[in-house]
């Protein structure tokens, strides 16, 4: 444990657990987990990015058992994001309660592919509202930088740009609002929307 860690951990107080309440937590960062009757302290410790605790033999991850305690979730909603999109950030100002739709919405990566993410677009950039007899929301084409993106209602995250193996057209996927993946083909958006290439 780091000097600040274990400085915060003797701040803040011990509330009963949610999920176990032969535990209890620490209500400020890093939120020890200790056991009521004898106070022993259960460290965390990392799997798959993730904090993962054991209690009484089950495996909980630390965000999950930190939102239960301390985030408000009112819709019943059943997973916990990290909006910076850190697994192993598990302040609690980084996590929220969200549908698993908005969730995937806010990853980081995908089949190997590293997402990155934008604050902002140029002046220029383009809403993409429909490409042939498909419909969008929340899809744009920023002509300053030649990307397409999606806005996850925090950011823009920049689309992968795929290659056609057989003809090496280059497309991007999109899910129209009819929750349907559809291939927008860069040569053909370009047409439709009158850029230059």
């Amino acid at each position: 444990m780091t000097a600040e860690i274990e400085v915060q951990a003797n701040e803040g107080q011990f509330v009963k657990l949610v999920a176990d309440n032969e535990f209890e937590i620490n209500d400020v960062y890093p939120h020890q987990i200790r056991r009521i009757d004898n106070q022993e302290i259960k460290e965390p410790y990392e799997a798959n990015g993730y904090y993962v605790i054991c209690l009484n033999a089950k495996r909980y991850q630390l965000h999950r058992l930190i939102a239960q305690n301390f985030i408000d979730n009112p819709d019943n909603l059943n997973e916990v994001d990290h909006v910076n999109r850190d697994k192993s950030d598990y302040h609690i100002d980084n996590l929220r309660w969200i549908t698993h739709s908005d969730n995937l919405r806010n990853k980081s990566s995908s089949n190997n592919i590293d997402y990155v993410y934008v604050d902002s677009l140029s002046d220029d950039a383009i809403v993409i509202n429909e490409y042939g007899k498909h419909r969008f929301e929340f899809y744009y084409y920023d002509n300053e930088t030649d990307e397409f993106l999606f806005y996850n209602g925090r950011q823009y995250r920049q689309l992968h740009v795929n290659e056609m193996k057989k003809t090496g057209a280059l497309f991007v996927y999109m899910m129209s609002t009819d929750d349907k993946q559809v291939k927008i083909y860069l040569n053909k958006f370009k047409k439709i929307y009158e850029i230059e290439f």
